[in-house]
């Protein structure tokens, strides 16, 4: 949804980015359908992060965790937008899908917890 969100800005790739705090976001990669190319995931970010897919193509960088990008990134195929997903993004893709008959059986859902949790022994 939050790529989906900057649907109407030009790019080849889009990236949507969550601030993780430190230098960690949480993103994703997807195309111009919006097929995912790289999966979620937690990454931990450098000037060099999106080297590969900046060597190529023009990337959209939007979500709260793009400011971090914004200040470690100079390549002229990094692109960024100030749009910020909110509820109502969700409308088209919702419709859509139910256009579609494209439901998801809730009895199989299972929580994606992208990080192992762990703590410090006391």
């Amino acid at each position: 949804m939050m790529a989906y969100t900057t649907k109407d800005e030009s790019a080849d790739l889009y990236c949507p980015l969550i601030d993780a705090r430190r230098m960690e976001v949480f993103t994703a990669v997807y195309d111009r359908n919006f097929t995912e190319i790289i999966e979620p995931k937690a990454m931990i970010i450098n000037s060099n992060s999106f080297d590969l897919i900046l060597s190529s193509n023009k990337v959209l960088f939007s979500g709260n965790g793009s400011n971090k990008i914004r200040k470690l990134i100079n390549h002229p195929n990094a692109l960024f937008s100030n749009l910020q997903a909110n509820a109502s993004n969700m409308v088209e893709l919702s419709n859509q899908y139910y256009r579609e008959k494209n439901f998801s059986d809730i009895a199989y859902i299972e929580p994606s917890y992208t990080k192992e949790f762990y703590s410090v022994a006391r």
